[in-house]
């Protein structure tokens, strides 16, 4: 194998808040990381069920504007461009992903030049390299439940 002569890439590691209830300290966080609006969060349905009153109030509090699209499933070049054309007509300097939707999420907010948060809501972060990644403890504990349809 050839020796590579260039220098290795650097990746800062990004700023991590997490706590219970994180999520409603999402635009002071990402402000603090020097982001700024308008923000689109692309999340799966119940992700959005569960989180979207924390960011409305999160983003509302800050005066932020912000749009909230749902996750079709998977990271396909098809979805990743809704995405990245969903941001583009919101004018979004920045896409925060969340749960499923984070692989997805990243590859729209690289094409598009968008910052890029994670929210992670069960497992490990997928390889990305967001600005910030915001961890709700409680949006953890409450995805690993397992459901119970009736």
């Amino acid at each position: 194998m050839p020796h590579d002569p260039s220098p290795p890439e650097f990746r800062a590691v990004p700023r991590v808040v997490e706590s219970t209830g994180a999520t409603r300290q999402i635009a002071a966080a990402m402000r603090a990381t020097g982001l700024a609006d308008p923000v689109l969060v692309v999340a799966a349905d119940g992700d959005i069920a569960s989180l979207a009153p924390a960011w409305a109030d999160a983003f509302a509090e800050a005066a932020w504007t912000h749009r909230v699209f749902g996750f079709g499933g998977g990271s396909s070049p098809r979805e990743i461009a809704a995405i990245a054309a969903e941001a583009a007509s919101l004018g979004a300097t920045a896409i925060v992903g969340v749960g499923d939707a984070i692989e997805a999420a990243a590859a729209a907010a690289a094409a598009g030049g968008c910052r890029f948060v994670a929210c992670p809501t069960g497992g490990p972060i997928p390889r990305c390299s967001p600005d910030l990644v915001v961890v709700d403890t409680a949006a953890v504990e409450n995805a690993s439940r397992p459901r119970i349809d009736s």
